[in-house]
């Protein structure tokens, strides 16, 4: 009987033992031999700042802007009336993969030099201001990283933003991301922290009227494809403008145009009486045009603003 029992105790502990080696190995597994590849990145000055051709204001509406660039990337944050947001930075990065159980994990570790808000005010287009955003993160969200995702909005009390989203900064390729957003008031230097990769977007949009809602859904709602037909908008299967209310920047009342300078109406009397300095544009090639005009225009005033009289005569 004590043999017996022995027996099953050793049995019992060398079952203890093949637990711990299993989950010993599992753990090791999760825990190291990530695949560590290290880039270094630097964008003086910004994206747009190679690319911008001219920035000018309409006569229309106080909140009339528009701006011409060379037709390439750039993922600026367009504020009517008042900014041209980009940013500038120089990081190295870790960029850590693992293979699990052919499963693939990724995550980055970012060591920035300077990450940089750069602001162009509208009317004055030399005067340029740049905001750390670095030390923005570091005083508010220690712990997190810059994911490289960033937005722009105005809330219904008239408060400016600027929205960043973060992540952790991770110790392994398998670390599960956990995001938080940084929103910065532009007037107050007020800073609010959102937790979700969501939270930005609500945020931005809890701060919209239900008349501001309303708007947007009549141009969500309009005719563009047969006005696109009409005014050869459309080449090759592709659009060469895109109108929309803006949905982050509906409480300032008016549509964002953007469209390819190429394809610019070349008669067009209410769209260049209210831009006269957008006209010497018209027929550019591989320029882009972002128009904003102000002052709740209807979907109407809208597409006789951009209807291409040469091609209705």
């Amino acid at each position: 009987m004590e043999v017996r029992k022995i027996k099953k105790g050793r049995i019992i502990i060398f079952g203890i033992f093949i637990i711990i080696i299993v989950v010993g190995i599992l753990a090791w597994r999760y825990m190291s031999g990530d695949k560590i590849k290290v880039v270094t990145e630097e964008v003086k000055n910004g994206l747009l700042s190679p690319l911008i051709e001219e920035i000018g204001v309409g006569n229309g509406d106080v909140n009339d802007t528009f701006y011409v660039k060379k037709d390439s990337s750039s993922g600026e944050e367009f504020i009517p009336g008042k900014y041209i947001l980009d940013i500038e930075w120089k990081k190295t990065v870790e960029k850590m993969t693992n293979s699990i159980d052919n499963e693939t994990y990724e995550r980055h570790k970012r060591h920035f030099d300077y990450l940089n808000l750069i602001i162009y005010v509208i009317k004055e287009p030399e005067q340029i201001q740049r905001i750390d955003v670095q030390k923005l993160i570091s005083k508010n969200c220690l712990g997190f990283q810059d994911s490289g995702i960033y937005l722009t909005g105005l809330q219904a009390g008239g408060d400016l933003f600027v929205g960043f989203l973060l992540e952790d900064i991770p110790k392994k390729a398998t670390d599960k991301q956990i995001y938080r957003w940084l929103f910065w008031n532009m007037e107050t230097e007020e800073t609010i922290v959102l937790d979700g990769e969501d939270a930005g977007i609500t945020f931005i949009e809890n701060g919209r009227t239900e008349e501001e809602s309303e708007y947007l859904e009549k141009f969500e709602q309009a005719d563009w494809e047969s006005f696109y037909a009409q005014n050869g908008y459309r080449t090759e299967g592709q659009d060469r403008t895109f109108f929309n209310a803006e949905g982050l920047w509906a409480a300032t009342g008016g549509v964002k145009v953007t469209v390819d300078c190429e394809v610019l109406p070349q008669e067009n009397d209410i769209l260049y009486t209210r831009f006269p300095e957008l006209e010497k544009w018209k027929g550019a090639e591989d320029r882009k045009a972002i128009i904003w005009v102000g002052g709740y225009p209807t979907v109407e005033e809208i597409m006789a603003m951009f209807e291409r009289q040469e091609l209705q005569n």
